[in-house]
């Protein structure tokens, strides 16, 4: 359906979350790449609800927690990277 957010929503950019209001194009793998690292690195998703809308509101709206506030034993540098992956 035109217009429709498609995808795993906790892995989707805010460009896809938008509903096709800003063109997608290749930072959304970038996004989703960040996201994965920032998983496995401090054991949780950037963003989480049980609601997608407000996940999606997350993901449009938030910022992050830095990884490192998870675990403190975290290099900063991956802090910087994962931030980056998914900034807005």
């Amino acid at each position: 359906m035109a217009g429709s957010a498609v995808g795993t929503a906790e892995y989707m950019s805010p460009e896809q979350v938008s509903g096709g209001r800003i063109k997608v194009g290749s930072k959304a793998d970038l996004y989703a790449v960040g996201v994965m690292l920032y998983q496995v690195s401090c054991g949780r998703l950037p963003f989480r609800s049980v609601n997608q809308a407000e996940l999606y509101q997350q993901i449009l709206e938030s910022e992050p927690l830095p990884p490192s506030t998870y675990h403190a034993a975290l290099d900063r540098a991956l802090d910087t990277i994962c931030l980056k992956a998914i900034s807005k």
